[in-house]
């Protein structure tokens, strides 16, 4: 699956405006955040803030249960956080970056094959958002669809 391609097509076709991939170590020990990402805003300083947000994250290395990715990663189903900025560093570990960037809502979303998550999928935008299942299955379809291209 061409994750990168993906990503762009979720943010396209959703209001995300950021996306990220995690990918485990081969033995399943740790995450780590890959140089795939999507960052839809036009604007330049909010391109720019983006890739920030992306540079601030580059250095976290999560164990499974660990931030949402590592709890996507460990129960296999999305996770939606409606506002990252009010929740605690132990349960959003990017809390502080995402105060500094304004950053609120986050979806984590599991890539599974085989019964293993091969990545997992992360998305913000800057509003904060209430859960939308329809949103959720959207990103699903496009998942699904970009697989079977593959």
């Amino acid at each position: 699956m061409n994750l990168n391609s993906a990503i762009i097509k979720i943010c396209e076709s959703t209001d995300w405006h950021y996306g990220e991939v995690w990918l485990p170590e081969e033995d399943d020990t740790i995450l780590n955040l890959s140089d795939f990402r999507c960052i839809s805003p036009q604007n330049s300083s909010e391109r720019l803030a983006w890739e920030q947000f992306w540079e601030c994250s580059k250095e976290f290395i999560l164990s499974p249960g660990e931030g949402l990715p590592g709890r996507v990663w460990v129960s296999q189903k999305p996770e939606w956080i409606s506002d990252v900025s009010v929740e605690s560093e132990t349960y959003f570990l990017r809390n502080k970056i995402a105060q500094a960037f304004g950053v609120k809502t986050a979806l984590g979303i599991p890539i599974i094959a085989n019964h293993r998550v091969e990545s997992v999928l992360v998305f913000f935008m800057l509003e904060s958002r209430s859960r939308d299942e329809n949103i959720i299955k959207l990103v699903f379809t496009i998942i699904t669809n970009q697989l079977s291209q593959d």
